[in-house]
C-alpha cells in the first residue's frame, strides 16, 4: 500500500503539473487521511483535487468553483433549489467527451502502479483537452452538470421524497452521485 500511495503522490505532481505551468494554479499540500489521499491545485477561481481511495480502489479528480476564494463543499442533502460548485471530471467527460469515461470494468479492480499511471495520465490529459474553459474560470458547463446531477439524484428519490442515501464526503467512483455508501450526491 505505501508503495501505491506514494506513487500516487509522485505521479499526480508529475501528470498535473501543467496546472502550475500553464493555468497559474499553485500547488497544495498533500492530504492523507482515513485511507483517502489528495492533492489539491488553486488558482483564483478555480480548485482542482486529485484523489485516490484506498478502501474502494479507485482514484477521480474534482473541479470546483471558488466561493469568495473559498472552496465550498456541495450541500450533504441536495435538492432542486440548491447551488452545486463541485462535479467530478467523469461527468464533464460524459458531456463533452463520452469516448474519454473511464470504462466501468476500471472501478471494480485493484489499483496497481500501472493502473495508477495510466489513470492518472488519462486524467490529467483529458482535464486539459476538455476543461480548459473551467480552469480558466469559465463555468458555464456547471449549470449542464448540475442538471445532470440534479436529474440523477431525482431518479435515486425514495418513494417518500427523500434520498435514499445521504451524501458522504468523499467523491464517487464514477460520478457526482454517489447511490449507495460512497454513491449519493456530492
Amino acid at each position: 500500500m505505501n508503495e501505491i500511495v506514494n506513487a500516487f503522490f509522485k505521479i499526480s505532481a508529475e501528470k498535473f503539473q501543467f496546472l502550475v505551468d500553464e493555468f497559474g494554479f499553485r500547488r497544495g499540500a498533500q492530504k492523507s487521511e482515513s485511507g483517502l489521499y489528495r492533492v489539491l491545485y488553486e488558482n483564483e477561481t478555480t480548485a482542482v483535487e486529485i484523489g485516490m481511495e484506498w478502501q474502494e480502489q479507485y482514484v477521480y479528480v474534482e473541479l470546483f468553483r471558488l466561493i469568495n476564494g473559498e472552496i465550498k463543499e456541495n450541500p450533504i442533502m441536495i435538492g432542486h433549489d440548491s447551488e452545486l460548485a463541485v462535479f467530478n471530471l467523469e461527468d464533464l467527460l460524459g458531456i463533452r467527451a463520452p469516448k474519454m469515461t473511464l470504462d466501468p470494468e476500471y472501478f471494480g479492480t485493484r489499483i496497481t502502479l500501472g493502473s495508477l499511471d495510466h489513470v492518472l495520465g488519462h486524467y490529467a490529459r483529458s482535464l486539459k483537452e476538455v476543461g480548459k474553459d473551467v480552469l480558466h474560470g469559465d463555468f458555464t458547463v456547471f449549470r449542464e452538470l448540475e442538471s445532470i446531477v440534479k436529474a440523477r439524484i431525482s431518479r435515486s428519490l425514495s418513494a417518500e421524497g427523500k434520498p435514499s442515501v445521504a451524501r458522504v464526503a468523499r467523491p464517487s467512483k464514477r460520478s457526482s452521485v454517489k447511490i449507495s455508501g460512497r454513491e449519493q450526491a456530492r
